[in-house]
């Protein structure tokens, strides 16, 4: 998660709570504004969601994540073989 910024107010929303609402909405598939209200604002959530996604972070995350499961499934991390689609 983006660390403080060092202008402006102090950050009063829990990054746990914003993280646990992406996925969330990652496992639902639901609209942002339908997020429960147990977590923090969904303009909140978007935001930080959008600047994750933008910055290349959560490709990074999808990478290291699917690299791991490999690993723990006996696999090499990166494929080998690729299938080709062109004819």
């Amino acid at each position: 998660m983006p660390a403080p910024s060092k202008v402006g107010r102090p950050r009063t929303t829990d990054l746990r709570e914003v993280w646990n609402a992406i996925q969330y909405r990652a496992a639902t598939g639901c609209q942002w504004a339908l997020l429960p209200k147990d977590f923090p604002p969904f303009t909140t959530v978007q935001h930080y969601f959008y600047r994750l996604r933008d910055s290349g972070v959560l490709d990074i995350l999808n990478e290291t994540l699917t690299m791991a499961a490999r690993l723990i499934a006996g696999r090499e991390p990166e494929p080998t073989a690729a299938s080709s689609t062109a004819r």
